[in-house]
């Protein structure tokens, strides 16, 4: 599944398994990361839109914007998933199993998508970063998910194809813009999730 293609995945069955769920991040990060970004560029041009999205050099700078964005959210949906499985993981060392499984679920959804251009070596530096986070959280109770977002909203931030000084009033808006998508990604999350059935998923090697 593109970065770009948006399906309405709603599952006709609960999400059961590891790969279920990773599937389904990665359409919603995916949603999230064009809507949040291109939506804002789209309203700050203003009656400019239609020139300013014909140049090519905004374009290849809003796609780079895009990717990381998508990049920063699935990271986001997955700590949040793991906030929903950790309380089945049993003692510590199941809280590190799924830890794990969920490390190497980040780099697989990655590597499942079309290598940007701007990305020729990949994906590694965000996923050794991702590993570190997810283990830090791990250490400390779970935070909310809208505090979790604040590593979108701060990548969105620093990549947006617009200059720094015509968005700097506008974080609050960019920040409720991109918390926005990751909280009905959250409410999604909890509809379709069958914990219980992910960590048995989990448990038999999945």
């Amino acid at each position: 599944m593109g970065l770009l293609t948006w399906f309405g995945i709603r599952s006709r069955k609960k999400l059961d398994t590891l790969s279920s769920v990773g599937v389904f991040l990665s359409s919603q990060a995916a949603y999230a990361a064009q809507r949040s970004t291109t939506t804002y560029c789209e309203v700050k041009a203003g009656v400019n839109r239609n020139k300013l999205f014909s140049e090519p050099a905004f374009l290849e700078e809003l796609g780079r914007c895009r990717w990381e964005a998508f990049a920063a959210v699935l990271a986001d949906a997955i700590l949040i998933t793991e906030t929903k499985l950790r309380p089945l993981s049993g003692d510590p060392a199941g809280v590190t199993r799924l830890g794990n499984r969920l490390g190497r679920l980040y780099g697989e959804r990655l590597a499942a998508e079309q290598r940007p251009a701007h990305r020729p070596d990949g994906w590694d530096d965000l996923t050794g970063t991702f590993l570190a986070r997810l283990a830090e959280a791990q250490a400390n109770p779970p935070k909310p998910p809208h505090e979790i977002a604040n590593h979108s909203v701060r990548v969105v931030m620093d990549t947006l194809p617009i200059h720094a000084e015509h968005r700097r009033h506008d974080r609050e808006a960019i920040s409720g813009g991109v918390k926005f998508y990751i909280l009905a990604l959250h409410e999604a999350l909890e509809k379709e999730l069958d914990a219980q059935a992910v960590m048995a998923d989990l448990a038999a090697g999945g």
